[in-house]
């Protein structure tokens, strides 16, 4: 599976969050291997784990979050590919 970044965050004492364009059925919370290109080539694995967004009602255009392990903002800039 091959999802682009469209955002990302810092957690304070979690970490990195990218969302991604478009959901999927991956489990949430457990440790997921990703390939991570950057949109200028670079390449680099680690460990993902899909969070569940929290909301009162569903959204109409809904997006995965992951918490990269590992990673700072200005290691996966919006635009960067993950592949599952």
């Amino acid at each position: 599976m091959i999802r682009r970044v469209i955002e990302t965050f810092h957690i304070i004492g979690r970490g990195l969050v990218v969302v991604v364009d478009g959901t999927s059925n991956l489990p949430v919370g457990r440790g997921l291997p990703v390939e991570i290109e950057t949109p200028r080539g670079q390449r680099f694995t680690t460990m993902a784990f899909r969070e569940w967004p929290r909301r009162e009602a569903p959204l109409e255009d809904e997006h995965d979050a992951y918490l990269l392990e590992g990673l700072r903002r200005d290691d996966v800039p919006v635009g960067s590919i993950l592949r599952f």
